[in-house]
């Protein structure tokens, strides 16, 4: 009976470790890199914002932060690249820059955010993900 038990264990054991380590494999709203829950771009959200960076950007686990504040007054949360991959492209962004967005909308812990796609700054555009959603920066 012990050494069933024993076997039983080492098999569930075995058989989670081969799930969390098996090359391809990945949970459900998993990245394949960085290993933290990423929200999932969703083509069918997308949408565009324009008007003014309300504060500086803000650095994240997952890249820049911004807070576009449209003509009406509301402020939409953006995540958008990270600094490096911005900086490669020759993009510089500063409190008070007008700027276009194009991105997915989606809700991430409850709160409202916008997954840029792409980024419109003085007639210039960055894509910085695929119409997939796909980072460019991977």
């Amino acid at each position: 009976m012990r050494t069933l038990f024993r076997f039983g264990g080492a098999l569930a054991l075995a058989a989670a470790m081969g799930y969390l380590f098996a090359p391809g494999l990945k949970a459900p709203g998993v990245r394949a890199r960085g290993g933290g829950r990423g929200a999932i771009y969703d083509a069918s959200t997308e949408t565009s914002v324009s008007g003014t960076l309300a504060r500086p950007p803000a650095r994240g686990r997952m890249g820049l932060y911004l807070s576009v504040q449209e003509a009406g007054g509301e402020m939409v949360d953006v995540r958008l690249a990270p600094r490096r991959y911005l900086a490669d492209c020759g993009v510089s962004l500063q409190q008070g820059d007008e700027l276009e967005v194009t991105g997915s909308r989606v809700t991430v812990g409850g709160s409202p955010l916008l997954i840029a796609r792409e980024i419109t700054k003085q007639g210039r555009t960055i894509e910085v993900r695929d119409r997939a959603g796909k980072p460019r920066w991977r």
